[in-house]
């Protein structure tokens, strides 16, 4: 199977974004349908899905491009990733803010181009909670939620 070559031939489009052009890159070498898992892996449970099972599917796509593509990551990769993807949504909230100048070919300075950076920057950091075997739920508790029952008490409006 020559997954490089078909990675080549996917459609931009919604897919656009590496890890989903990877799926369906992989998706089109087994008969599957882009359609089919946009409407019922995306559009159906995005909602419905725990953290862990957010996390186990952002993990399985960037195992998955991590493969495609021969990335060999290290502790350093997943930490220089998720400056790399904060540079990239920087860029697009000051594109959007009118702060920036365009990009030459016009790309980029949209919701949805916003949207996708963030995306990118949650999944890495997801990747990075994985890789670093951090228990970020219990870190959240532990860190910021133990504060919300004293506020509460002080009489401090959310």
């Amino acid at each position: 199977m020559n997954v490089k070559r078909q990675f080549s031939n996917v459609e931009i489009g919604d897919f656009s974004n590496p890890p989903f052009a990877v799926i369906a890159a992989l998706l089109s070498q087994i008969g599957g349908s882009v359609a089919k898992l946009r409407l019922s892996t995306i559009a159906e449970d995005r909602m419905s899905a725990t953290f862990k099972e957010l996390s186990d599917r952002i993990g399985q796509v960037g195992d998955l491009y991590a493969r495609v593509h021969a990335i060999e990551r290290s502790a350093d990769w997943y930490l220089l990733k998720l400056t790399e993807e904060l540079g990239e949504l920087t860029a697009e909230h000051l594109l959007i803010a009118g702060r920036a100048k365009p990009n030459a070919n016009g790309s980029g300075g949209t919701r949805e181009a916003l949207e996708n950076e963030a995306a990118d920057l949650f999944g890495q950091f997801v990747l990075y909670l994985r890789a670093n075997e951090i228990d970020i739920e219990a870190a959240i508790e532990r860190k910021w939620l133990r504060h919300l029952d004293k506020y509460v008490a002080l009489g401090t409006e959310i």
